[in-house]
């Protein structure tokens, strides 16, 4: 069997248009579905799903609006949104925090109406849905303070704790973290602006983005795609909402819900290849020893292995410059 050609025509099937279009489109069908049987329940669990499911698929609607009108720069925005839902949703779901989560609100609002309190009239104050409930949420502090100090209480840690405690810490420091320079205008993503070309060197206008960009679009829609899927499962699992209707998507693109080299979960072309296998079959077989003799490394998920400083950009920049010249 060749293996590089067989690589190769799923590479280019998974990467056509026509495929991508039929991903988005079946996402969009099944989230709306999901979204359509959405109705309010006072539980700490459905609240804090709910909320964050609604705002995924109002960010990825979004993301595609802006990816289909190559904004690239700005369709990042809502790229990193969908990832941080996508590792808090995961970090509730596994370690059960859905409680701690909705509490937490609390906590937030008594500060903005605090400050809200300090620098307007209270005539203006006044009208707000925070002093409508200014009781209720200085009850509520009242009662995470006591349960702060009898232990019954737990904050919720920072993005990267969460992602590392549900084995997503690839997916932050690869793809979401980065982002944070496109989000604040850091001047270190200038290059991202701007092409060179034999009169010198101009900022990307919107045409010139297109051109300029266009593989940078194609692995961020290959990574939100990805991103708002798992959310979607995770959601579906949760609630347990429209099963059918997620297991027909899977069918019928099982080789896009196969390749996970996103979140660090399936690491090698072994993984891959048993993920489509158990996809087509609908039910997880064991590994065959014989094929983790071939089996070849594509995420690192040691976390000592991503602090690269400049010294290995450095030699990694030679290598990729020496390719280019043969």
């Amino acid at each position: 069997m060749d293996k590089k050609k067989h690589s190769k025509t799923i590479h280019d099937y998974l990467n056509s248009p026509e495929y991508k279009e039929g991903i988005i489109e079946g996402l969009l069908e099944l989230s709306d579905k999901v979204v359509q049987g959405i109705s309010y329940v006072d539980g700490f669990k459905e609240r804090a799903l709910n909320l964050l499911y609604i705002d995924a698929q109002k960010s990825f609607k979004s993301f595609i609006l802006l990816a289909e009108q190559r904004h690239i720069n700005s369709s990042v925005l809502f790229m990193r949104k969908i990832i941080e839902i996508f590792i808090r949703m995961e970090y509730l779901s596994v370690k059960n925090q859905f409680e701690n989560y909705c509490r937490a609100q609390s906590n937030d609002q008594a500060k903005i109406l605090s400050s809200l309190l300090s620098s307007r009239p209270i005539k203006s104050v006044e009208q707000t849905a925070l002093w409508r409930k200014r009781h209720e949420i200085i009850s509520e502090c009242k009662k995470i303070y006591q349960d702060k100090i009898n232990k019954k209480y737990m904050e919720m840690p920072n993005l990267d704790i969460m992602a590392a405690e549900t084995g997503l810490y690839v997916l932050y420091i690869e793809k979401y973290s980065p982002l944070s320079k496109f989000v604040h205008s850091n001047i270190s993503v200038e290059n991202f602006y701007m092409y060179k070309d034999k009169e010198g060197l101009h900022y990307s206008k919107e045409a010139d983005e297109v051109i300029n960009n266009e593989g940078r679009l194609q692995t961020m829609l290959n990574d939100t795609m990805f991103c708002f899927y798992k959310i979607t499962q995770r959601y579906i699992q949760e609630m347990g909402v429209q099963q059918e209707k997620i297991k027909k998507f899977e069918e019928e693109f099982f080789i896009f819900t196969s390749f996970d080299l996103i979140t660090g979960t399936s690491r090698t072309n072994v993984d891959i290849s048993q993920s489509i296998v158990n996809n087509l079959l609908g039910k997880d077989l064991p590994q065959d020893k014989e094929d983790q003799k071939h089996e070849v490394l594509f995420v690192e998920n040691d976390l000592n292995s991503l602090r690269h400083d400049w010294k290995n950009l450095e030699i990694v920049v030679k290598q990729k410059e020496n390719e280019l010249k043969k």
